[in-house]
């Protein structure tokens, strides 16, 4: 199921760090936070947006994982998923393992070259069955799920190429860490 939903929405441009001057470029950085849940199931964190930035493709009511644009005082993409830990998740940084940003750059955002989104993913170690409670008041905790029932939402533009790109090629990596922690 994962692959033929994914399938649907897998068109992208993706560029290497080296290809892209950070001048007048606006980055999204997203976080794929995973938590297995008692039954072994691989569950996402995920968020609901409560307002509408059209010049962004983001409308209210769209889910997707947590996503936080790159400010130059972070000075990293991990420095950047350490501040959205605590503002897009509501969790202390030491409850997440980052396992590692991946390479490409996306340019997935219609009209807009300026805009690309990359991403990392990692683990929570925490109880997931906790209340988060984002400390950005532009979204709200929309709860744990599959990578199949995220697809299945009203999604923003940047979640299922990402998810398609995390699967293909990280997937395989989360999974072995997260063995590697039982």
């Amino acid at each position: 199921m994962i692959i033929s939903l994914l399938s649907a929405h897998s068109t992208f441009t993706t560029s290497t760090p080296k290809e892209i001057d950070m001048g007048e470029r606006i980055f999204g950085v997203g976080f794929l936070l995973f938590s297995k849940t008692a039954n072994d199931s691989l569950k996402l964190f995920t968020v609901e947006e409560l307002g509408s930035k059209p010049r962004y493709h983001k409308f209210q009511g769209m889910k997707s994982f947590p996503l936080e644009t790159f400010e130059e005082k972070d000075g990293s993409f991990k420095e950047t998923i350490l501040r959205l830990l605590t503002e897009e998740v509501g969790i202390k940084k030491s409850e997440a393992k980052i396992i590692n940003i991946a390479a490409p750059y996306f340019q997935l955002i219609p009209g807009r070259n300026d805009i690309y989104t990359v991403y990392g993913y990692g683990l929570y170690l925490g109880n997931s069955n906790e209340t988060f409670v984002p400390n950005d008041v532009d979204i709200r905790f929309a709860g744990w799920k599959t990578i199949d029932e995220l697809l299945q939402q009203y999604i923003r533009v940047e979640v299922a190429p990402i998810l398609k790109h995390f699967t293909d090629n990280h997937l395989a990596e989360l999974l072995n860490e997260l063995s590697a922690t039982a």
